[in-house]
């Protein structure tokens, strides 16, 4: 009788260990905090940064738009402003309306080769995100971007 509910004992725990719930864990790092993907990666001439801050939008003439990011809005330190349509779509700067600049605190790098562009990937109006990439190189420093799921507010 005594080794009928050892025996019990154990296939309720076996029992228990089937209907356990598993789920794939999320990646983490060492510290056991979960690394997530920043909205906004920027390197800029071997400088990188990143933010998960707001970006700033503003509808312009016809159908572009205007999108400010900043590393540090309080501080208007380095920052990133580019402009195309509100659509999914490759925008080059070549003989075009679409820009990129960059500020890194005390210069502003506002003349990008023609063979920059920006790559809409993602383009959500009621969300407010955007994701996607900018390419753009001024003289010698090159400027990536990356983008994504970022969110902005309306500024007009």
């Amino acid at each position: 009788m005594k080794n009928m509910f050892k025996m019990m004992g154990v296939a309720l725990l076996a029992g228990a260990m089937l209907f356990t719930a598993c789920k794939k864990d999320e990646e983490t790092t060492n510290n056991g905090n979960v690394t997530p993907t920043p909205a906004i990666a920027v390197t800029f001439g071997g400088t990188s940064w990143s933010c998960d801050e707001v970006m700033d939008c503003e509808n312009l003439s016809g159908d572009l738009v205007k999108f400010d990011i900043y590393k540090d809005a309080a501080a208007q330190i380095a920052s990133v402003q580019f402009v195309c349509k509100a659509a999914v779509d490759t925008y080059g700067f070549a003989n075009s309306d679409y820009y990129a600049v960059y500020f890194d605190g005390t210069s502003m790098y506002d003349t990008p080769a023609a063979d920059g562009s920006i790559v809409v990937s993602a383009f959500d109006a009621q969300a407010k995100t955007i994701s996607g990439t900018i390419s753009a190189a001024f003289g010698e420093k090159a400027l990536a971007v990356t983008l994504t799921n970022a969110k902005w507010d309306l500024v007009i």
